[in-house]
């Protein structure tokens, strides 16, 4: 699955997501007929064993990935913060990043400590400034029943069902939102979501 923006030179091409193919096509793709049948959108897959189900949360939110801006770092921790919410952060980190006291630091976690981490959060968070061409990590909190807070853009738009699989956001104030309208959000629904991008389903869809 194609997820990278450049160097696409073959001339079959299988992409992660619309949002990856539409940015690929660009605004050419709007005024001009350079559109193929060549170019198909499967998603990533995933195998079930490597996630755990659990509808019993604890009370926290995570943020997992690479502690940087550019996946809005800074504004998920001032989020929490005034939402008076425990953030659980997992990921590399520079040496000399602060972390406010609301925030509980895991470092880098491993697939038994992710797998855990992910299963018990009462949601995800994530604040990606850029066009995601797919963002794994949500579909496996969804695997692992759990709630999905993500930006209102890229493949999170087709991924990120807002009120049912979790909530999309715009603003500032949307993050704060969210956070608060969480427990709403039914965990089987997201369970059942998630199931789609198993490898079984997916498989078909390359074979077809």
């Amino acid at each position: 699955g194609i997820g990278y923006p450049q160097d696409h030179f073959a001339e079959y091409k299988v992409w992660e997501s619309y949002a990856i193919l539409h940015a690929y096509y660009g605004l050419e793709g709007v005024g001009w007929c350079n559109t193929s049948p060549t170019n198909i959108v499967i998603p990533n897959y995933f195998d079930g064993d490597d996630f755990e189900y659990k509808t019993e949360k604890k009370n926290y939110v995570l943020y997992l990935g690479r502690v940087l801006e550019a996946k809005g770092i800074n504004h998920i921790i001032q989020a929490t913060e005034e939402t008076d919410q425990t953030l659980v952060i997992a990921g590399q980190a520079p040496d000399d990043f602060y972390f406010p006291p609301h925030c509980d630091y895991k470092g880098f976690a491993g697939p038994d400590k992710r797998k855990k981490l992910m299963a018990e959060a009462k949601a995800l968070i994530i604040g990606s400034k850029y066009v995601e061409p797919f963002g794994g990590v949500q579909i496996e909190a969804l695997l692992s029943g759990t709630p999905t807070i993500t930006p209102d853009h890229g493949a999170f738009v087709e991924n990120n069902h807002n009120g049912l699989t979790g909530y999309r956001c715009r603003t500032y104030n949307d993050y704060v939102n969210a956070i608060r309208s969480i427990d709403r959000i039914d965990n089987k629904i997201c369970r059942a979501y998630g199931e789609q991008f198993l490898l079984a389903p997916i498989s078909k869809r390359y074979e077809r």
